[in-house]
């Protein structure tokens, strides 16, 4: 009997040595890092939320949200679809009708998706920069985008 009454008494130490370090971390704040995708030479992507919807395709018709920067230090903003005039953007996907970046990185994407693509100068405006959003030339750029609709085609 008196070997019961200890093992009892153990469980019930260890059992309260268990719910402080579950305080403890309930306490802990955490940073989840998102992991950085190389897609090709000079385009990244980093996701923000996963998409739970359709993959997009060549010539689907697709629907985002977007803000885009100059990469610098701080990155400066040209254009953005949000805001209080901010109308959503679309576009054809692989036909060419946005910069090389923008096709490849959002063919990789899913509806419901939101990520940061990193596009380096040459899948970008290149050496010439695109003037009417003051975007320099071989200014590599970060585009936040978040897929609200895909049409197939």
């Amino acid at each position: 009997k008196k070997k019961k009454k200890k093992k009892k008494r153990k469980k019930k130490q260890d059992n309260g040595e268990a719910s402080k370090e579950k305080r403890r971390l309930s306490n802990v704040q955490t940073c989840v890092m998102a992991e950085l995708i190389t897609l090709q030479a000079g385009l990244k992507k980093e996701i923000i939320q996963q998409g739970a919807g359709d993959d997009i395709r060549v010539n689907d018709r697709v629907t985002v949200h977007c803000t885009g920067e100059v990469d610098g230090n701080p990155p400066v903003e040209f254009w953005s679809t949000r805001g209080t005039a901010g109308q959503p953007f679309t576009f054809t996907v692989g036909i060419g009708e946005v910069i090389q970046g923008w096709d490849y990185g959002c063919l990789s994407m899913k509806v419901g998706e939101r990520a940061k693509l990193y596009i380096a100068a040459a899948l970008g405006y290149g050496r010439t920069g695109f003037d009417a959003w003051k975007i320099p030339p071989n200014a590599d750029l970060i585009f936040h985008i978040e897929v609200l609709s895909v049409e197939r085609r």
